[in-house]
């Protein structure tokens, strides 16, 4: 995952330091929080219209889009927001 974000940011020559600060925000949280309770995005609000447009983004990488959908979906499911 953090591969894809480095190309991703890479691809849109932005700085890879600006992963940092979610990085360490999430560590922060997971010394506290179970993984469950810590997840935040628009698959654990159940955000279709993100997720969507977070696809669209991606069309030009389908094996992302399909890592992305399928990692979305599980959160959806697992966080009961189907």
């Amino acid at each position: 995952m953090h591969d894809v974000a480095e190309q991703i940011l890479e691809k849109n020559d932005l700085p890879k330091h600006l992963l940092s600060a979610l990085i360490d925000e999430s560590f922060e949280k997971l010394k506290t929080q179970s993984a469950k309770q810590a997840q935040t995005g628009p698959a654990e609000r159940g955000d279709q219209n993100t997720i969507e447009a977070h696809l669209e983004l991606l069309k030009n990488q389908p094996s992302w889009q399909e890592l992305y959908q399928n990692i979305s979906q599980g959160i959806i499911k697992r966080h009961g927001k189907l």
